[in-house]
């Protein structure tokens, strides 16, 4: 994830990276996250479906119409863990809270990633 303006993480952009089955595994795991987003209110306003379990069960289901707040699924241990065993080393996302709203927010996936940086800039 390269977007320094947009703090939530689309679904759509799991889908390219890493599959539709992993986007929905993504999807259930952050549920009440995306149950909070206006894009849940307009996708359940009838209050059809019981929850995203639910709504990607039905006909209708489409995982690549979700989104949540990015921070949430980059502060997951698991997660990272799971991107850095694929190769990914970071992400970019528009800051949400925390000091950082409206701020692009930078999470690096390793240690060294920090240290490198610092060092290098040091010697520039």
């Amino acid at each position: 994830m390269n977007e320094p303006e947009n703090p939530f993480l689309d679904l759509q952009l799991v889908i390219n990276r890493l599959g539709r089955s992993e986007a929905e595994r993504i999807a259930i795991r952050f549920a009440k996250w995306i149950e909070e987003t206006d894009q849940w209110d307009r996708i359940n306003k009838e209050r059809r479906y019981k929850g995203v379990e639910d709504y990607l069960r039905s006909p209708m289901g489409d995982v690549s119409q979700l989104y949540f707040q990015a921070f949430v699924f980059f502060q997951s241990f698991m997660e990272v863990g799971r991107l850095t065993r694929l190769g990914y080393d970071g992400a970019i996302h528009g800051g949400s809270g925390w000091g950082s709203a409206q701020k692009p927010e930078y999470c690096v996936f390793s240690r060294k990633q920090v240290f490198l940086t610092i060092s290098q800039s040091f010697l520039e």
